[in-house]
């Protein structure tokens, strides 16, 4: 996995922990471009543009969570930010 699949990975894993694996992973896979490819383990896969894919999945959170949501992503992905350059970095984790 790349920087930007363990992000969504860890933003999920985080979700599993409050509504469960089945609901966490067909929330997430209702973005574009993400899949998970082990439940199990909650390895993904992004194709397409990375960053989107990112934004999108914290959208999915805000949708159910509000702002708290956005909150709780920035919080499950911080220890991953570093790996990325300023620029890297999707909006809705700055």
């Amino acid at each position: 996995m790349n920087n930007y699949e363990h992000i969504a990975s860890e933003i999920i894993k985080y979700q599993v922990e409050i509504i469960g694996s089945v609901f966490a992973i067909k929330i997430a896979e209702k973005v574009n471009g993400l899949k998970v490819t082990n439940p199990k383990t909650v390895s993904v896969a992004i194709s397409g543009e990375p960053k989107k894919a990112i934004n999108d999945l914290i959208g999915q959170c805000e949708f159910l969570w509000g702002k708290l949501g956005a909150l709780e992503c920035r919080e499950a992905s911080k220890k991953l930010l570093g790996l990325l350059k300023e620029d890297q970095i999707p909006d809705k984790l700055k």
